[in-house]
């Protein structure tokens, strides 16, 4: 859905959320919440690397990998953007590499970065 960015008068959106699925993922893949740097006062997933990174490490870990993109500072604080990655933690561990439910008797390793 994107966040509100306050460098564009907090008007619009920054972005998406952004989701890499490794070849042959499914429901049973491990995966991996990215959360980018830059202080939470800038970055975003397609910004800074983060992009190439969580690629590769989708790419070499066979994870499926989301990288936020939380609201920054000053729009974003502490507790907006802790919400916005508890949520985008609870997608992660419903959804699968498609963006479709799991069935939730499937345990699968979540690692947060």
């Amino acid at each position: 859905n994107g966040c509100p960015d306050a460098y564009y008068g907090g008007h619009g959106h920054r972005g998406g959320d952004v989701l890499w699925t490794p070849s042959g993922a499914d429901c049973n893949s491990p995966r991996i919440l990215y959360l980018h740097g830059g202080s939470w006062m800038y970055g975003s997933p397609l910004s800074y690397g983060y992009d190439s990174l969580a690629s590769k490490l989708a790419s070499l870990s066979g994870a499926v990998v989301l990288v936020t993109d939380y609201p920054l500072v000053p729009l974003g604080n502490f507790s907006t953007i802790m919400s916005n990655s508890l949520d985008a933690l609870w997608w992660l561990v419903a959804h699968g590499p498609d963006a479709k439910a799991c069935p939730s008797s499937v345990s699968v390793p979540l690692f947060v970065a």
